[in-house]
């Protein structure tokens, strides 16, 4: 029996040896870098409502990087940026942010609102009215175009072109309260 057991045990490990390959102890495999697309990421995260999370994706992107010599990309980094701050009620770094995207070519009419948002929260009355004058006449078809750019004009004590813009707001917006 002692034969036997000794037979018994060479032979499962020969044939625990010609099994071996196939259960071999996974090797460390040589990791890949994965390039992670870091403005991509920050607008999804926008787009997405989480903004302190695309804040903390855009602050891993340096801003001399080869990837934002492109306009395109430069004009996302500096919209994205400055969407993430006017939610986070930091009006002057939306406004900078905002303007650095109009200055590198942002051509969506959107930046103007959210541009004249910025200043109107910082008080800055006449440069809101300058950005929403400046927007394209898209805007237009935002009601909420019509409720900041008349607000604006109450604040300067414009009450007769107030007065103007809340009406054709209204004869645009007829379901809306503006």
């Amino acid at each position: 029996s002692l034969m036997y057991m000794r037979w018994w045990v060479v032979g499962v490990c020969f044939f625990w040896q010609a099994l071996s390959p196939f259960f071999v102890a996974a090797q460390p495999k040589k990791t890949k870098k994965i390039k992670v697309d870091y403005l991509a990421l920050a607008a999804v995260l926008v787009r997405d409502g989480h903004h302190t999370r695309a804040l903390d994706a855009l602050s891993k992107i340096d801003p001399r990087s080869p990837a934002l010599k492109k306009p395109k990309n430069k004009i996302k980094y500096y919209t994205l940026y400055g969407i993430i701050r006017l939610k986070n009620k930091e009006y002057l770094e939306a406004a900078r942010n905002f303007e650095l995207s109009i200055h590198a070519g942002q051509k969506k009419p959107l930046v103007y609102l959210f541009l004249a948002q910025a200043y109107f929260r910082l008080t800055r009355y006449k440069q809101a009215l300058r950005a929403l004058a400046k927007a394209p006449r898209e805007v237009e078809k935002i009601a909420g175009t019509f409720l900041l750019w008349g607000q604006t004009l109450v604040r300067l004590r414009r009450w007769r072109q107030a007065y103007d813009v809340f009406r054709r707001g209204q004869k645009l917006h007829p379901k809306v309260d503006v």
